[in-house]
């Protein structure tokens, strides 16, 4: 996946140069580029919209690095409250009621 986005980047920056370019160049009569242009502009929002996507198939944080890591540590901390709840005995229980399930499918299955 990171070589895809790599090549995305590659690519991205390669269009914005192009539209770049093309747009800097004086439209003839017939508008000759505008087509080109649209074109150009279409396939850079795709690609954009396509980085905005992790290897997760989650979105991407976007704006500077202080802001992600700034979302990042209220998700751990929200995280970790969650987890507060969930205590030994919680676990120990969940483990009897697994092997409970599993020792009525095997009677269920002699039957």
């Amino acid at each position: 996946m990171r070589v895809c986005n790599a090549e995305s980047q590659k690519e991205k920056l390669r269009l914005q140069d192009v539209v770049q370019a093309l747009t800097a160049r004086q439209p003839k009569p017939d508008n000759h580029y505008k087509d080109e242009v649209d074109m150009l502009k279409t396939k850079f929002a795709q690609l954009e919209k396509q980085q905005s996507f992790n290897a997760d198939g989650k979105m991407n944080a976007q704006g500077n690095p202080r802001e992600q890591i700034e979302g990042l540590e209220d998700e751990n901390n929200r995280l970790r409250k969650e987890l507060q709840s969930f205590d030994l005995e919680f676990f120990e229980q969940l483990e009897d009621l697994k092997f409970n399930y599993s020792e009525a499918k095997k009677k269920l299955t002699v039957l």
